[in-house]
């Protein structure tokens, strides 16, 4: 199984390949940004999932999952959004774009 990690902050990236490498479950991707995650799954890059940052420069993490949810062939991408944002409009946006699931600080799982 692969596992797409995407996020422009280089630290919040390796935190979290390095939090996921632990339950030895995935081989993991990593994608610097929006643009360069849509590069790799035009390439034919099909991961069995997708942990991506909300706030990168050019094209957010939700931005990103609505493109991915617009694409027939990557709709059913389970997506997980992950920020230390806790803000309840983000929330509600993020659950209105489609996401699997919403982790708000980077290890505590939180409600849509």
């Amino acid at each position: 199984m692969q596992a797409l990690i995407v996020d422009d902050d280089v630290v919040s990236r390796m935190a979290l390949v390095d939090l996921l490498a632990g339950y030895d479950m995935f081989d993991l991707v990593e994608a610097q940004d929006g643009p360069a995650a849509l590069a790799l799954l035009g390439q034919g890059l099909r991961p069995t999932i997708c942990f991506c940052g909300v706030r990168m420069p050019g094209m957010s993490g939700i931005d990103l999952l609505e493109r991915i949810r617009s694409a027939p062939a990557l709709a059913a991408l389970p997506f997980v959004l992950v920020s230390s944002a806790s803000a309840v409009a983000r929330r509600l946006k993020r659950a209105r774009a489609g996401t699997s699931v919403s982790w708000a600080p980077l290890v505590a799982p939180a409600m849509p």
